[in-house]
């Protein structure tokens, strides 16, 4: 069992619905017991971050329930039925204060958080599947090692406990690429060490799968990973819509940043080949685009910008550096598939244009999704309308 907290606005839904594309995209079953937000929601950010649809629209690989009741009785006999049905590898509780408080559970109370605990999480972890603990951290107070509430919470948990924080100046916004990272407070079983960053949420948007598109890779961190990828994006990003070649100078007045930061920006993005320099006139540095760099992209770093100087692969089954010729971070190989599947690719792997059939095939999937009962033989999901 393991938690997942952060403030308002931090991206913990984007980091579990990534753990559930990955689960769904390696063949495995996952649950989703959502008490904050809704099926279409839901749905529709799996399938924007890439899943194909058909594993979502599969009742025995994607479980949507949206709980109106308490967890007792028969609503406890319907989700073990679930579970023994489906034998999910995941099931990801969003979150532990609304489903508390469904149950009539107070927060702060050690022995009331500690029976909900043994009477629900604890419960599912008991039949096989990893459980993963939605939850949110006392206002104003980013640093806490524990969730809101009881400190019983915290010691409930038997996996790993994550605080997720919005990296400074990469706050998430539609549009805009955005970063946090996973810091771990508690590992039971030794694989992080306590108060390191564990992982980073690299989160894009990806205009070709619509105006809410994005890309989101959860990857391991190193020593050496350090570069301004906000600045590097929004470099990468201006020289591509000018459409020409612009100096130092030029690039240094468009994109707002501190002169060495920006330096560093442009040294990594020449290195990394996203774009090219040339000399000018009066020993200044022309500077053209050769492809887009997005947050959670690899990348070079020189030596003496950051120690290492290795290409870090977005992919979180890769350490050091990947071959750029396969190595796409958002497909996770899946290039070939996605052009059989009518999809327009760039050299990068990056699609261009999704085939014109996909936004009715995912409208008609979100409304398969919220009209079918998420228990067999009981509409667990309050869910009804079409929205």
């Amino acid at each position: 069992m393991n938690g997942l907290a952060g403030e308002s606005g931090c991206g913990k839904s984007w980091t579990a619905l990534q753990a559930v594309a990955t689960e769904l995209q390696d063949g495995n079953s996952v649950v989703y017991v959502d008490l904050e937000d809704s099926a279409i929601g839901i749905v529709s950010r799996l399938l924007d971050l890439g899943v194909p649809d058909a594993f979502v629209a599969d009742p025995t690989r994607f479980g949507y329930i949206h709980p109106e009741e308490a967890f007792k009785d028969d609503v406890r006999s319907d989700l073990w039925a679930v579970l023994d049905f489906m034998r999910p590898t995941l099931v990801v509780i969003d979150s532990t204060g609304e489903s508390m408080a469904l149950e009539g559970t107070d927060p702060n109370s050690d022995d009331a958080v500690a029976q909900w605990f043994k009477r629900v999480p604890d419960e599912i972890a008991r039949r096989g599947p990893a459980v993963l603990l939605l939850d949110h951290l006392p206002k104003s107070d980013s640093a806490a090692a524990s969730p809101i509430g009881s400190q019983r919470k915290r010691a409930a948990i038997s996996g790993v406990q994550m605080i997720q924080t919005v990296r400074a100046g990469m706050s998430f916004a539609k549009g805009r690429p955005g970063e946090a990272r996973l810091t771990c407070t508690k590992d039971r079983h030794g694989h992080f060490i306590t108060g390191e960053v564990a992982a980073i949420l690299s989160v894009n948007p990806a205009p070709a799968r619509g105006d809410e598109g994005i890309d989101a890779v959860l990857s391991r961190t190193s020593g050496d990973d350090w570069a301004p990828t906000r600045h590097m994006h929004d470099i990468s990003q201006h020289l591509q819509q000018v459409g020409t070649s612009l100096n130092t100078g030029e690039i240094k007045r468009s994109v707002k940043g501190k002169a060495d930061t920006m330096t560093a920006a442009l040294r990594i993005l020449v290195d990394s080949g996203y774009i090219s320099s040339t000399p000018g006139p009066r020993n200044s540095t022309n500077y053209e685009h050769i492809k887009p760099f997005r947050i959670g992209d690899p990348y070079d770093v020189p030596h003496d910008i950051a120690a290492g100087g290795r290409s870090q692969c977005g992919h979180p089954w890769h350490d050091g550096t990947c071959n750029p010729d396969w190595c796409h971070a958002t497909h996770r190989g899946r290039c070939n598939q996605l052009i059989d599947e009518g999809y327009d690719l760039d050299i990068d792997g990056e699609v261009i244009q999704e085939p014109a059939e996909t936004a009715e095939r995912k409208r008609q999937l979100v409304r398969s999704i919220v009209d079918r009962p998420a228990v067999p033989g009981r509409n667990y999901s309050s869910v009804k309308e079409w929205e």
